[in-house]
């Protein structure tokens, strides 16, 4: 996951620190560090240049991992209304990947903390 942020921080500075694609990455891989300070800045960046659901899930999760539900119940009503019947559950149907660090941290970390922030089930 370091590797993924030090890849987007170069291609950052070739000039792309606009992109919305790398910010999703960038803002994922903070996530699974623990570093929500950081997600939470990737993710509002990349947000405020599309309205693409993936992002708003993290920053959903990610706001209700640092404890701030305000935010976390504004991002949610961003997801559901850019992803209509999103659920946990359709969520967990999709198999983005089978590496077992990923399958733990989408188990123990992103559902519960979408749950908490009031996605619905």
């Amino acid at each position: 996951l370091l590797e993924v942020l030090e890849t987007i921080d170069e291609h950052n500075a070739l000039g792309a620190s606009g992109d919305p694609a790398a910010l999703r990455l960038a803002c994922n891989a903070s996530l699974m560090l623990g570093r929500y300070d950081e997600a939470i800045e990737q993710c509002e960046r990349a947000v405020a240049l599309e309205n693409y659901w993936p992002a708003y899930l993290t920053l959903t999760a990610t706001y209700s991992l640092s404890g701030d539900m305000v935010r976390a119940a504004n991002a949610r009503s961003q997801l559901l209304q850019s992803a209509p019947g999103f659920t946990i559950s359709r969520l967990k149907r999709k198999q983005f990947s089978i590496n077992p660090d990923y399958v733990k941290f989408r188990e123990q970390v992103l559902y519960p903390a979408l749950d908490k922030a009031g996605v619905p089930e």
